[in-house]
């Protein structure tokens, strides 16, 4: 049975259950890093997927000054699209990042 003091054991050792709260605190330590590191990559492939998007609707921006005046309005309706898919997932990026406390 574990012993509830906090006292030193006669040999000197430290008392069962802060060797219990130590490895306990450890765990946990370890597992915010763990979680804190999956963020930290999935924001950076985020990052780098709105990069790709970005040049994509400056490219097709540039291309809308020749372009008719129906292409265009069809081209901003997809340009407008694709800001919204990146703003929406924008939130839900930041949302998981917020969870973690």
């Amino acid at each position: 049975m574990l012993s509830n003091t906090t006292e030193a054991a006669d040999d000197g050792s430290a008392p069962e259950i802060l060797i219990i709260k130590d490895i306990i605190l450890r765990d946990l330590r370890r597992a915010h890093e763990a979680r804190m590191a999956g963020i930290e990559e999935r924001l950076s492939l985020f990052e780098e997927e709105c990069r790709a998007r970005f040049l994509s609707i400056e490219k097709r921006i540039d291309s809308l000054a020749a372009a008719s005046e129906h292409s265009q309005k069809e081209a901003l309706s997809d340009l407008s699209k694709a800001i919204g898919d990146i703003a929406g997932r924008l939130r839900l990026e930041r949302g998981a990042a917020g969870d973690v406390g």
